[in-house]
């Protein structure tokens, strides 16, 4: 009898802690790289070429005008209401472009922050912000850098 009460707490008990969750539609069948929100309404998604950008909680995206159409990404993050921030690479002239760009107009123009080319990929993945600065790192290198 013990047992079978505790079966039924514990089943009880896991539906509980899943209140408040519900699956969002999302705007790519990519992998998603990365989820960031900055409040409760605004927030993106970032896949490995495009960013969506939700003004709505997650109910409905709409894509960045990225002009890093060539570009694949792996990490993105909203600096402020207007400002997001995306890291990635280009691979030009059998070399590859690692970069750090921002826009401040939600894509219709980006500014880049970092950019430097080597023969073999260095991924410059979690973007961060401390201190108001973005911080990045490269899982293969170690890179460690403050953007201002």
């Amino acid at each position: 009898m013990i047992k079978l009460i505790i079966l039924i707490l514990l089943i009880y008990s896991k539906c509980i802690s899943q209140e408040g969750w519900y699956e969002l539609n999302s705007p790519t069948k990519n992998d998603i790289r990365e989820i960031h929100f900055y409040d409760e309404n605004l927030g993106m998604i970032c896949d490995f070429e495009n960013v969506f950008l939700t003004q709505d909680g997650g109910k409905t995206f709409k894509a960045l005008n990225s002009n890093i159409e060539n570009s694949k990404l792996y990490s993105a993050i909203i600096l402020d209401k207007n400002t997001i921030a995306v890291s990635g690479y280009d691979i030009k002239d059998k070399l590859y472009l690692n970069f750090v760009k921002k826009t401040n107009d939600f894509g219709n123009t980006w500014e880049y922050l970092y950019e430097e080319s080597y023969v073999k990929i260095y991924y410059l993945s979690n973007l961060r912000l401390f201190n108001n600065k973005i911080a990045f790192s490269s899982r293969n290198r170690g890179i460690n850098n403050d953007l201002s």
